[in-house]
């Protein structure tokens, strides 16, 4: 959890640079190339700056995602609405995931890129994985009579896989449609197999 305690001004302007260091980096040359020496010299600091707030560069990209997590949490929220389970309109959580995305472009088509980090786009992927998993209680709650044909885990893994699919695809080509429009694409994509696979009716792609 994130601090609520304020930071000094020099060490948060120590840090970001030392965070936009690591990014450029992983761009260039792929995470696992890059050394501690090379970030420090990149962000014009000496090594014994880097370890006053950085074990290595695993924790500093560790500290770096988890603030960017921690912003997407903060802005998404938790609450799923149970009048918007039949896609009438794109779930809000989903369409702000998109924004954020939109917002922190280039930290995510880094680490989620070719030359990206395997841990940052597992957690991300679980991350999408747990929103769908409380989507898909949601449903069962509106919907107890359903049979479902596959387990939820399997189902939310699933879901959670396609979209880091669009989410990358969609990255990689510079956001070729906006947040709002991919959140809505998406919606309609995954909901009919979704909701078959729990024995339920799927909504009509025909909201007019």
């Amino acid at each position: 959890m994130t601090s609520s305690r304020k930071i000094d001004p020099r060490i948060e302007r120590t840090q970001e640079a030392l965070q936009g260091a690591l990014m450029s980096l992983i761009e260039e040359k792929g995470f696992d190339a890059i050394s501690v020496q090379e970030i420090t010299e990149r962000a014009r600091l000496n090594r014994a700056t880097f370890y006053l707030h950085y074990r290595d560069k695993q924790e500093l990209l560790i500290r770096t995602s988890e603030a960017v997590f921690d912003s997407l949490a903060e802005e998404a929220g938790t609450i799923i609405d149970p009048e918007n389970l039949a896609f009438q309109k794109p779930p809000q959580q989903v369409v702000i995931l998109f924004q954020h995305l939109a917002k922190h472009r280039d930290f995510y088509r880094i680490v989620l890129g070719r030359s990206g980090v395997h841990a940052f786009a597992a957690r991300m992927r679980e991350y999408l994985a747990t929103f769908t998993q409380q989507r898909i209680a949601s449903l069962h709650t509106l919907y107890p009579a359903a049979v479902p044909i596959l387990d939820d885990i399997f189902i939310s893994e699933y879901v959670a896989g396609a979209l880091m699919g669009i989410i990358i695809w969609w990255l990689d080509n510079d956001l070729p449609h906006s947040p709002e429009y991919m959140a809505d694409r998406f919606g309609w994509l995954s909901v009919a197999g979704t909701y078959r696979m729990m024995g339920i009716a799927p909504p009509s792609l025909d909201t007019e």
